[in-house]
């Protein structure tokens, strides 16, 4: 009897705790940014002149300064160079 009483406090203090924090965030619903609906959408068209890049999607710009990207220069786009992994050593039982 005496554990499940602990059990059922347990579940209890669970219960509540889990309400006192909903009630703590109040604010979810009025500060929420629904990304895909304020975003610029890809039918809106593009009001660059086409000299540089114009991309709804969010773009990650890396500043090498200066310092050359090791690969194979293909075009724009540079293959980088991979040493090849040595094999997994194999075990016998």
């Amino acid at each position: 009897m005496k554990t499940k009483l602990i059990a059922l406090s347990m579940v209890g203090a669970l219960l509540l705790c889990a309400w006192a924090c909903w009630q703590l965030d109040d604010d979810n619903g009025t500060t929420r940014i629904w990304q895909h609906e304020t975003a610029r959408q890809p039918d809106a068209g593009c009001d660059c002149d086409g000299a540089s890049l114009c991309s709804h999607l969010p773009l990650v710009i890396i500043d090498t300064e200066g310092q050359e990207i090791p690969g194979e220069q293909t075009g724009t786009q540079t293959a980088l160079a991979t040493a090849p992994t040595p094999p997994l050593p194999t075990a016998r039982m």
